[in-house]
């Protein structure tokens, strides 16, 4: 029998909260206040769109609702605080972190952020966009810059390897 290679996976994170090395980073915020929230949060009607479809359609992915998210690279993550930063011009600028996945073989989805995004806009595409989101399927409305517009979900805690510069 072949011995199975377990790793565990190194991802790029943005928080409000600044971290130390060695922090331990908990899945399932953005569920939470989604949860607390209801109709008032700003992506409930998105996030019910993309549950529904991960639940009839891929549900071997793992919930928004109950992830971390995070970027595959560094530049994502710089692109991805970018966009943000001009979408919403009062968001403070959050601290950069490389993490890793505290467990081993990790439940993941890649995932178009802009995809996500997309499916804000409601209306008949919505259900056929977020099924896009969930094939990891790259979107077209791909905003210029160095990333990938890729966005990494898993229900693995992580830890804090270190702060970007």
């Amino acid at each position: 029998m072949a011995a199975t290679l377990s790793i565990m996976a190194r991802l790029f994170y943005a928080s409000r909260h600044y971290r130390k090395n060695g922090d331990i980073i908990h899945p399932g915020h953005y569920g939470r206040m989604i949860g607390i929230s209801r109709h008032s949060h700003y992506h409930f009607s998105r996030e019910q769109v993309l549950e529904r479809i991960r639940t009839r359609r891929h549900p071997q992915k793992p919930s928004r609702l109950r992830c971390v998210f995070t970027c595959p690279t560094e530049a994502d993550i710089r692109q991805y605080v970018e966009e943000q930063m001009a979408r919403h011009p009062s968001r403070v600028r959050e601290p950069l972190y490389e993490v890793e996945t505290t467990e081993r073989n990790p439940l993941m989805h890649h995932g178009d952020w802009n995809l996500a995004e997309m499916v804000m806009r409601g209306g008949p595409g919505a259900e056929i966009t977020a099924d896009l989101y969930w094939q990891g399927i790259p979107g077209p409305d791909q905003p210029r810059g160095p990333g990938t517009y890729m966005e990494v979900i898993t229900p693995s805690p992580l830890i804090v390897v270190r702060q970007l510069g």
